[in-house]
């Protein structure tokens, strides 16, 4: 108890201290009775919060003195959000693994955070990942209890989004954000726990998290699913792999669960294949064609050049390019796409030149304005992104799915698939976004098609209508792009039939969101450096002061500073002023606090003359401690060069036998010094 009110205590003393020889008996009471008031309160004050959190962590049927914390970032492409997980310190479950869930706030809120944008887009200027990661981090600190910090590790995972930058700018990434998150906070934390995964890992956590919410990991094992995953910049398949298929060892990740079980699961990344990705790569596409088969091919080829990689595209029906110009004489090229509703325009920026990489701008002039305009046509839409899947590429190891890599084959009648991430939120936009929906061709096609050929007007009157928030809707307008490129993949690159119904799209499994996060968590669990973690007890010396607390200990010390002050010089204005001091004339001020700078002019206290009796002593004090009326004394004048002190008798002064019980003088002298 005392450690955790250490602060408080502390603060109160120091104020006592300071008012202590300054105000009287009955007013030092008065100050300890205040803090004892302040201390009940705070109790009280810290007795809620302690019931709060009781609550919320008992609706999440975990108490933070049984968990353990571990903080996961998800640095994607296009923004990084951050996890608290909790796992019992026993252990708990059927199976070897335990039960993991997010952990809760006081709210009883999932301790989740997202910023926007991606931590690549730091490449530039990398310092700036320093705020952007301490941000994050910050959230976590301020509710994780303190004394779990030291045992509490921090894992900051990259995908796709930095996959594209060049090694030498991942580093200076990385070397910011992990001196970061060493200087700034008490987590454990190593620096390769900051890193770029590969394709192939985040697939596998995927995997990991599925199968962990579905229960397969229990005993006796059940068997397990697959799990596909789209994001912006790459999308991942995974699946476990019979032994006797005998896959190349190159495409297999195995995952050991404790000391006997082991998955041997296929992975595989499709870098490019994401949806935003997916979306510059076939822009590019259409202007590669526009280049080679319009007749605006000659001005095009003059402000684009094909780069390394580049590939003559084959002819698209149906398809027209025209040249218009701004009223400033700039050209400006309007391209008809079909994967866009009618009414929606979009424009060629440098980030799909980037992307796709194979044509520059020449730097001839400005470059010119590339609009695509929609056309709201789902089977066109279809048979131009089929181009994108590569599936042209040769295969070195039958079959392959795109790309030219090999995919091993797949017993679909046994198996089922969980399709997340995009999967589940362009499925969501179609209306398809029950839980307990599987995904069916038909009606998503269906849907899609509906989609792609309403007006964007009447699409955005009825997002509007129902209060769609402007992030959401900008995200809407690719709706008709997602849910062709997800058709495109699903069927004529993994290889999915129409008729297959065991495919479902999720966000949540056991109320928990589905991310690859989990599975990282999961799969880190398994290393001995975190179980040699987990075996350290939290450092419960620390005082777990939240900011709340900490707020309502300087708010209340500043009412007690206050409340001390008025009541003292209240007081004092109250009592017969005891002593003058002016500067060449009788006047005077009555404050102590101006004496005090000038206690050490005095070696004891000074003379007061009364009508012919003893020095210090009234005339006719036929009784010790007896005071004679005021009219009996007389000034005495103590003078200085730049200080004139006048002292006068007063009816508040203390009698000799106060001082010699006391020990002190008026003015701090010993009694010996009284004459």
């Amino acid at each position: 108890f005392l450690g955790y009110f250490q602060p408080l205590l502390v603060g109160y003393t120091s104020t006592i201290r300071s008012f202590n020889g300054q105000c009287g008996r009955r007013k030092r009471r008065f100050i300890m009775a205040l803090s004892i008031l302040g201390i009940v309160f705070l109790f009280l004050y810290n007795t809620n919060n302690v019931f709060t959190h009781a609550s919320s962590d008992i609706t999440n049927a975990l108490a933070p003195k049984e968990s353990r914390y571990t903080i996961i970032v998800d640095a994607g492409s296009s923004g990084s959000r951050l996890f608290v997980y909790c796992i019992p310190s026993q252990k708990s479950g059927d199976g070897p693994l335990p039960i993991i869930t997010l952990c809760p706030d006081a709210e009883g809120k999932p301790l989740t955070k997202k910023v926007n944008p991606g931590l690549s887009s730091f490449s530039s200027d990398p310092s700036a990942s320093q705020s952007y990661i301490s941000g994050l981090l910050s959230f976590a600190a301020q509710n994780i209890p303190k004394q779990y910090h030291s045992v509490t590790p921090v894992y900051i995972l990259a995908t796709a989004g930095m996959r594209f930058l060049s090694p030498s700018d991942q580093d200076a990434i990385w070397r910011y954000v992990q001196l970061t998150v060493k200087k700034e906070f008490h987590f454990k934390f190593e620096d390769s726990w900051a890193q770029t995964v590969t394709g192939l890992y985040e697939a596998l956590y995927g995997w990991i998290t599925v199968n962990y919410l579905l229960g397969n990991f229990v005993e006796p094992p059940r068997p397990t699913v697959g799990m596909l995953d789209m994001g912006g910049a790459s999308m991942q398949i995974a699946y476990e792999v019979p032994p006797e298929l005998n896959p190349p060892k190159d495409l297999i990740l195995p995952f050991t669960i404790g000391e006997t079980r082991t998955h041997n699961v296929y992975v595989m990344t499709f870098l490019g294949y994401g949806t935003h990705a997916a979306k510059s790569r076939y822009k590019l596409a259409l202007l590669r064609n526009a280049m080679e088969y319009s007749r605006y091919s000659g001005l095009l080829k003059h402000r684009f050049r094909p780069s390394t990689g580049y590939v003559k595209p084959p002819k698209l029906d149906n398809y027209t390019v025209e040249l218009h110009y701004t009223t400033n004489g700039e050209e400006k090229f309007i391209l008809s796409d079909p994967c866009l509703q009618p009414g929606l325009e979009d424009i060629l920026n440098s980030n799909d030149l980037t992307i796709s990489r194979t044509i520059l701008a020449t730097g001839n002039s400005s470059p010119p304005i590339v609009t695509f305009v929609g056309a709201g046509n789902l089977t066109l839409c279809i048979d131009y992104q089929k181009s994108l899947l590569q599936k042209q590429k040769p295969c070195g190891l039958n079959p392959c799915s795109m790309n030219g890599i090999h995919q091993p084959a797949v017993e679909f009648e046994h198996t089922s698939f969980y399709a997340m991430s995009e999967y589940w939120y362009t499925s969501s936009d179609l209306g398809i976004s029950a839980v307990s929906d599987i995904y069916a061709f038909e009606k998503f096609s269906s849907n899609a098609l509906d989609m792609c050929k309403t007006p964007w007007e009447s699409s955005l009157m009825e997002y509007q209508a129902k209060n769609v928030d402007s992030s959401a809707i900008a995200n809407k307008q690719n709706v008709c792009f997602k849910a062709s490129w997800i058709m495109n993949v699903l069927h004529s690159g993994f290889g999915f039939s129409r008729n297959y119904n065991n495919l479902h799209p999720i966000d949540k499994l056991a109320e928990i969101e589905v991310q690859w996060s989990l599975g990282a968590f999961i799969y880190h669990m398994q290393t001995s450096e975190f179980q040699q973690l987990l075996a350290q007890e939290p450092d419960f010396s620390i005082t777990a002061f939240t900011h709340r607390q900490m707020v309502a200990v300087l708010v209340f010390l500043l009412f007690v500073v206050l409340s001390l002050g008025a009541y003292c010089l209240y007081s004092r204005k109250r009592s017969p002023v005891r002593f003058d001091f002016t500067s060449g004339s009788s006047g005077g001020l009555s404050a102590s606090s101006v004496l005090w700078p000038f206690k050490k002019l005095f070696s004891h206290s000074p003379k007061v003359m009364n009508n012919g009796g003893v020095v210090g002593i009234p005339t006719g004090a036929g009784v010790v401690g007896k005071r004679t009326p005021v009219g009996n004394y007389h000034y005495s004048k103590i003078t200085s060069p730049s200080l004139q002190v006048n002292f006068r008798s007063s009816n508040s002064m203390p009698t000799l036998e106060d001082l010699q019980e006391s020990g002190n003088s008026p003015m701090g002298g010993s009694p010996a010094n009284i004459v």
